[in-house]
């Protein structure tokens, strides 16, 4: 199924499947859970999640699946589309080829929005350099957003600096699960500024969009997270004139709240970029 209930996406395209865990970020993994739910004999995830001592875990391993890369022809109203919810397109293991092939359908379906997502910018900016004609496709996919996903301070500083080197019109974070107050203001500084008639900067950042969420799930090891976190990031989003969805947050028994509200409001904020809504409302 395509059809998705993740807030800020109303379709996925799975084109990749299985993973493993590279950040902090990964401990409570919902996409592992869920795989494995669909690891039996002849399902889907088969060979991609194991059971072990410290409960499921993905094996490593990972398949594409080229039979869904024309899903997104067969889609007749505009989407917003995250591509790979259950993997990372940028897996080491996923062949090059492949990627160009994601890529080239992206640029065929100019009518829907396409956000990746990914927790290995170091092989996207591998796959720039070794691909180098790519760097100019990339930077003319208006309907494609490049992010990755950080919710602690460690994982910023390391993620931050190579998504700002990634020359795609549009950039995002999604700092879910939030595990901590972070500071992302010195990266959403890195803009392109005008100066107004007060003489003052109107900051045009490189990153337009920041998604923001607790960690999800009920068992013991689910990290808590604070209202204020999310306020900090929110302030700083604003400060820079970035675009700000707060996705989800948890209540005392652990249910989900979606769309939770802080200060008096939802903060749902799509951007838009050149005239482009992007992702659809």
């Amino acid at each position: 199924m395509a059809d998705t209930t993740i807030e800020w996406a109303t379709k996925v395209w799975n084109v990749v499947r299985g993973c493993e865990r590279v950040a902090p970020e990964c401990q409570n993994c919902y996409a592992e859970k869920q795989a494995h739910r669909f690891s039996g004999k002849g399902q889907p995830y088969e060979g991609l999640t194991k059971l072990t001592s410290n409960g499921v875990r993905w094996t490593g391993e990972v398949k594409i699946i080229r039979s869904l890369l024309r899903l997104p022809l067969t889609w007749k109203t505009p989407e917003r589309v995250f591509v790979n919810s259950m993997a990372d397109l940028f897996h080491k293991d996923v062949p090059t080829w492949f990627i160009h092939d994601v890529l080239e359908m992206i640029e065929k379906c100019e009518q829907h929005t396409f956000l990746i997502l990914t927790k290995r910018p170091e092989n996207l900016i591998k796959f720039l350099e070794e691909t180098g004609n790519h760097r100019d496709t990339i930077n003319k996919l208006d309907n494609c957003w490049f992010g990755v996903s950080a919710g602690s301070q460690k994982t910023v500083d390391k993620f931050l600096p190579l998504l700002l080197q990634v020359p795609a019109r549009n950039l995002f974070i999604s700092c879910e699960p939030l595990l901590e107050q972070i500071d992302i203001s010195r990266y959403l500084a890195i803009s392109n500024p005008v100066t107004n008639i007060m003489q003052e900067y109107i900051y045009d950042s490189k990153i337009r969009w920041i998604i923001a969420g607790a960690e999800s799930g009920k068992g013991k090891g689910v990290r808590p997270m604070s209202d204020d976190w999310v306020r900090s990031l929110r302030d700083q989003c604003k400060k820079f004139g970035v675009d700000f969805f707060y996705k989800q947050a948890m209540d005392e028994k652990k249910n989900k709240i979606s769309l939770p509200v802080l200060d008096g409001r939802q903060w749902a904020d799509f951007p838009s970029v050149e005239g482009r809504q992007c992702p659809l409302v």
